[in-house]
């Protein structure tokens, strides 16, 4: 929201032709109608080239004319409204695979879990929670093959070998690479780990601040994939709130699944990145890559990518 009632507009011109390029909407507001105005509406309109909605916040002209205004403008799909409803019907089967291991927190299940394991009911479908070790039993005392399984992305490999190939497979990252972000970005990123040279600047970012394990995806497994590939890169890793603003000093970036992210915080991310000319993916969609999977893990979103097999 632009609110002005400056004479100069320069500050203006520049921060509407930045939003602009970041494709964040806006809506420019001539407060304080109720004072004498130096210049009319038409001024500020003919000058900054975009409509402009009077109001008094003493009065309260205009503000429910403006209230209209906000909601109509808020794109419809920016909040995703399901993370995996509409792969599912009611009464389907979903397995969701929850790894215990060093990094699970005691007596309880991680965010991204939980939040899936409720879509799942609300959207009046079944929720079935294993282990991996646990997972060729599960899938044997089922009467029929259940309709999709979200893994961990750490045990992907695991569970592709035991789960038929028939059966929808992704991981909890993947899907939240499409809930809270953009899943067709970040698999354009993958294609980025062919062109890396040895040297290379690698940022591993995590949106929480979680206490670093022996083996820890982000400071351990991913950099050992990476030697397992041939890749000689450096890493630097950032949290929680903290993002750099350097990225352009980066050949690539992989994310978190940023399940304590809002949607608009991931995509401020990935438009930085782009506005950087850097390559963006994140863990799920990195593990799959690695372990030979990627089409099958992105299958059930029928995006018709061809990425990996």
């Amino acid at each position: 929201l632009l609110s002005s009632t400056a004479d100069d507009l320069n500050y203006e011109q520049t921060l509407i032709k930045t939003l602009e390029s970041r494709q964040i909407p806006f809506i420019t507001v001539l407060n304080k109608i109720d004072l004498p105005q130096g210049h009319p509406k038409t001024y500020y309109e003919e000058t900054l080239k975009v409509k402009v909605h009077e109001i008094s916040c003493l009065t309260q002209q205009g503000i429910n004319e403006l209230i209209k205004i906000i909601i109509d403008q808020i794109p419809k799909d920016y909040e995703k409204s399901t993370i995996v409803g509409d792969l599912l019907k009611p009464g389907d089967i979903c397995v969701l695979v929850t790894p215990i291991d060093n990094s699970a927190p005691k007596g309880r299940l991680i965010l991204p879990q939980v939040q899936t394991i409720r879509d799942i009911l609300d959207n009046n479908a079944v929720a079935i929670v294993t282990k991996e070790k646990e997972l060729s039993t599960t899938l044997d005392n089922l009467s029929g093959p259940p309709n999709l399984v979200i893994t961990d992305a750490q045990v992907f490999a695991q569970v592709a070998r035991i789960l038929p190939s028939h059966i929808p497979l992704t991981a909890f990252s993947i899907v939240y690479a499409r809930y809270k972000g953009d899943l067709e970005v970040m698999l354009n990123g993958i294609k980025a780990i062919e062109e890396l040279k040895n040297g290379d600047k690698v940022l591993i970012a995590e949106a929480c601040t979680h206490h670093t394990q022996k083996d820890d995806i982000g400071t351990v497994k991913i950099p050992n994939i990476f030697k397992k590939l041939g890749k000689e890169v450096e890493f630097a890793w950032c949290k929680g709130s903290s993002y750099p603003e350097n990225l352009d000093e980066y050949k690539l970036i992989i994310h978190c699944g940023a399940c304590m992210l809002n949607r608009q915080q991931m995509m401020n991310r990935i438009r930085k990145a782009e506005r950087a000319n850097v390559p963006i993916t994140n863990y799920g969609v990195f593990l799959a890559y690695a372990n030979g999977i990627l089409n099958r893990a992105v299958e059930p979103f029928n995006l018709n990518k061809s990425n990996n097999t």
